[in-house]
């Protein structure tokens, strides 16, 4: 009997003890650029001991792959989705890109904190700052030790003339100190006050190794017998991180954390030979999708990861490290729409990958091969298909005769579905682009409820160039409409001769008609356009004046929509009606002198931006898209001496009064 108790009271201690064992600690550092030959365990004359015991100690990840540059690969481990998905497949998103990664995605710190983890992130973001809802403390860590930018002086911190260094929010102050000691010193501190009954989740992004090559000179001297002073200084760089990565691990061991750390390691891109990086023998660069572009210098060690000087030849992407990171933690993400795969079995047990192939990108923008796309399956160069010429199944890389065509058939059929479901810009936040309309048309009401369930404020009008659609019929459609709480504009409405002249007169009857239903708190979004030739469209501008002072009250709300005009015509419109609004687009691009004169004189209390999606597209797209706010922003900026970001709060605080919130 006391045998029996004795072992059930054993049994029940070793139930609780794993009941309530918390989950592993997880450390997860990210090399900049680094090359596929820039480390130890590739390239014996690279001075790198600490990453090289590490990758040692555990498994190589000898198929780990990534996207050709920054944004994309640090998007995809961060959400498990595709960057295309978003609209971040593109490139590195820009300091004065307005826009970020999707505020709809979770992120993997979102996801660990729901596992009682404690969450911190130490050094570069890069996936935007243009709200601070887009910052890593509004994305799931506790703290954040860091810039948000791409390229930066090592020791000053400084880009474009701007300081870019952040605790939290909080601008720091850290001239002369070089990135990686300071990471390196956070990252001890951050363990060293670590509360043990919590999980440690630590995200490493370093900013070594990416342009600008600066090192101190201690680390450069190591590699004296180099020649190239660029390479030299660059592989005194790549040991000066790795230097800091030995004194993080060493403060996980003095707080006796470092048996229970899971330790992952990857490059985000591979190295840029331009600036020194080495992907011998692997062909290609970063902002390539050969594999020396996106196969990364990777390793896992650590808990959970029993085998030891092993390497893992199984195919891995960036997107997986979420689902994979997660499960390790002891968790699991139950999202079928995930691109990414949670491989922590697979890798750990040294079995077969989930994974056999996935998407650089769908459109021709970006990796710059132009008008190509591709995939890349587990054994095969990348497929690189001509997206604008589907229906002949072309196919710019040979996959060898015998089986191309059935490839290339099922690829295609993939293409075009999954990109249905792509983005080709990144998201801006509503609530950092405010009041962005949408317009809703005669012949879209009363049956517009599809128009009405999303986040966006809509204006309901007639579009002058429509006035033969409406009808009493549609009258009263609208004026129901008008009374949606979504509803927050009548809209567009106003003259556009264009039209052939015979039909003015029938265009302001329609126009006089549907102000009749206007009232001073219901912005109007008002469309004038002059006949072809008429720049400013002054006399157009004239004539609606005219209307309005009869028939509109004087402190009548009104959005001068795609505004083009001269600082005679703003001044005209604030004399009659000083709730008067003007919004601007990307034409701004192609304004002449007297019409930048008309864009200072618009008071700063009164401007909007707009992207008139789909018109006015910026850069090398077919269309614009509400996302495009950013650029049009930048644009903007330019003329009236005034930073991106700050014009947008701006402007959204001008939204925010002429559409409530």
């Amino acid at each position: 009997m006391e045998k029996r108790v004795f072992t059930c009271f054993l049994l029940y201690f070793a139930i609780l003890s794993l009941c309530s064992a918390k989950p592993r600690n997880i450390l997860f550092i990210v090399a900049d650029d680094l090359g596929w030959n820039d480390v130890g365990f590739h390239n014996p004359d690279m001075i790198t001991p600490n990453i090289d015991k590490l990758a040692y100690s555990g498994i190589i990840l000898n198929k780990s792959y990534v996207q050709p540059v920054c944004t994309p690969s640090r998007n995809s481990w961060m959400s498990g989705y595709y960057p295309f998905r978003s609209g971040l497949q593109h490139g590195a998103l820009l300091p004065k890109q307005a826009v970020c990664a999707p505020l709809n995605r979770t992120f993997l710190p979102q996801e660990l904190k729901k596992l009682d983890y404690a969450t911190h992130m130490i050094g570069k973001w890069h996936l935007g700052f243009c709200s601070w809802d887009c910052t890593p403390t509004y994305r799931g860590f506790d703290s954040f030790f860091g810039y948000y930018n791409g390229a930066e002086d090592y020791y000053s911190h400084v880009i474009q003339k701007g300081k870019d260094f952040r605790a939290d929010k909080i601008p720091v102050e850290a001239d002369g100190e070089y990135s990686a000691h300071l990471y390196a010193k956070k990252a001890q501190k951050i363990i060293q006050d670590h509360n043990l009954n919590h999980s440690l989740f630590l995200y490493l992004p370093f900013q070594s190794v990416h342009e600008p090559i600066q090192v101190p000179k201690k680390y450069e001297d190591m590699y004296e017998h180099i020649k190239n002073k660029n390479r030299r200084q660059y592989s005194g760089m790549v040991t000066a991180m790795d230097e800091a990565i030995g004194n993080i691990t060493q403060a996980l061991k003095d707080r006796n954390m470092f048996d229970d750390t899971l330790i992952l390691f990857t490059a985000d891109n591979g190295g840029w030979p331009t600036f020194a990086g080495n992907n011998y023998p692997l062909r290609g660069s970063k902002i390539t999708i050969f594999e020396g572009g996106t196969r990364a210098a990777s390793f896992i060690t650590g808990s959970g990861i029993d085998a030891k000087n092993k390497t893992y030849d199984g195919m891995l992407h960036a997107v997986d490290w979420m689902p994979t990171l997660v499960a390790a933690a002891g968790g699991s993400i139950s999202n079928p729409d995930m691109d990414g795969i949670n491989q922590w079995d697979n890798i750990r047990n040294l079995r077969p990958s989930d994974r056999t192939g996935f998407v650089y990108n769908l459109d021709d923008k970006f990796p710059p091969v132009n008008g190509h796309a591709a995939i890349r399956y587990m054994y095969n160069a990348p497929n690189i298909f001509n997206v604008s010429d589907f229906a002949e199944m072309q196919v710019k890389l040979s996959l060898g005769a015998s089986f191309a065509v059935e490839i290339v058939g099922h690829t295609v059929e993939e293409l075009i579905s999954v990109s249905k479901h792509g983005s080709s810009r990144p998201s801006v936040p509503v609530n950092v682009v405010g009041g962005v309309v949408v317009y809703i048309e005669p012949k879209n009401y009363p049956a517009a409820d599809f128009q009405l369930d999303g986040p966006w404020k809509v204006a309901a009008g007639v579009h002058p160039k429509h006035y033969q659609k409406f009808s009493t019929a549609k009258r009263l459609a609208l004026n129901g409409l008008l009374e949606h709480p979504k509803v927050a504009a009548l809209g567009e409405i106003g003259l556009d001769r264009t039209i052939p002249p015979g039909e003015w007169r029938a265009q302001e009857l329609v126009f006089e008609n549907v102000l009749r239903m206007s009232k001073p708190e219901l912005p109007l979004v008002l469309h004038l356009r002059g006949p072809s030739g008429d720049t400013y469209g002054s006399d157009v501008t004239g004539r609606c004046q005219a209307i309005m002072r009869r028939v509109c009250r004087r402190e009548q709300k009104i959005h001068v929509h795609c505004f083009t005009g001269l600082s005679q015509v703003v001044n005209d419109w604030l004399s009659d009606f000083p709730n008067t609004f003007f919004g601007v687009t990307a034409a701004v691009r192609r304004f002449d002198e007297e019409q930048k004169s008309g864009l200072r004189a618009i008071p700063r209390n009164r401007l909007l931006l707009e992207t008139d999606a789909p018109y006015f597209p910026v850069g090398n797209v077919p269309y614009s898209t509400p996302a495009y706010l950013g650029d049009t922003a930048a644009f903007v900026a330019v003329y009236l001496n005034i930073g991106p970001c700050d014009l947008m709060q701006l402007t959204l605080r001008n939204a925010m009064t002429l559409y409530g919130s």
